[in-house]
């Protein structure tokens, strides 16, 4: 058989290097972004793009409004927008987002000013909405991002205020996370967010896990549950579970953890 042959992606006939290697992510089906590494020249870890992503797709441009200090790791795809954290002086990370309708230029995501603080780990999408925590001066609020219409450039706080909402977990448009040892959702549509389960100390939060497009399972107090929607059904106990991946349900009914 041929082998397959790879072009270098270049700049100004310029072979592109200096990339972070984690931070290659898709946007739509044409663009894809990734971050360079160039302290000391003439950025620092500033975005970069691949418009027309196909078999000649092999030129490479910065993102137009020169964004820079971007949080490698930190590139979400949600409903064909991107999202990312920008260094923004001390520990504050501030969220930006670009999307086709935009030009693909960055643009800062607002709830009426920057916002700033944001909880890299928590930022996750489920269905057309991008959600994450903000570790702010009224503690540890859950926002969430409506990525369904507009830039996406505007988010909104929910109503409710958090201990530390953390582990957010997708199950097709449906978020859980955990908060204060207790389970946590909301559904498309909602802004508020419902109370599953309070697991007290036994909850473990790290054992959350997509079961499919419509089930979560967890672990409390040893035993293994599963969340369909708000209603909770004990799947099997009395044994110690230090880790859980998925859940195959036979069709004569029976369960076996993974």
């Amino acid at each position: 058989a041929t082998p397959l042959l790879g072009a270098p992606v270049q700049n100004a006939a310029a072979n592109v290097d200096k990339v972070v290697a984690g931070s290659l992510t898709a946007e739509g089906t044409d663009d894809l972004y990734f971050v360079r590494d160039d302290s000391g020249v003439t950025f620092t870890n500033e975005l970069w793009l691949v418009t027309a992503v196909g078999a000649a797709a092999t030129a490479a441009i910065a993102e137009p409004n020169g964004v820079d200090n971007v949080v490698a790791t930190s590139l979400i795809h949600a409903n064909n927008r991107l999202y990312f954290l920008r260094h923004n002086g001390g520990f504050d990370m501030a969220l930006w987002v670009i999307s086709d309708a935009n030009s693909n230029a960055g643009q800062a995501v607002s709830d009426g000013s920057a916002i700033v603080k944001v909880v890299a780990s928590t930022m996750t999408a489920a269905g057309a909405k991008f959600y994450f925590s903000t570790n702010d001066t009224h503690g540890a609020d859950y926002f969430q991002v409506n990525t369904a219409s507009g830039n996406g450039q505007t988010a909104t706080a929910s109503p409710q205020h958090f201990v530390n909402p953390a582990n957010l977990t997708a199950v097709g448009d449906r978020l859980y996370f955990v908060d204060n040892s207790r389970l946590w959702t909301v559904a498309s549509g909602q802004t508020v967010a419902v109370e599953v389960l309070n697991g007290g100390a036994s909850l473990n939060a790290s054992l959350l896990n997509a079961a499919g497009s419509a089930a979560l399972t967890f672990v409390a107090g040893g035993n293994f549950y599963r969340a369909v929607g708000t209603a909770v059904v004990q799947v099997t106990g009395g044994f110690d579970v230090t880790s859980v991946k998925d859940v195959d349900y036979a069709d004569n009914g029976a369960q076996r953890v993974i």
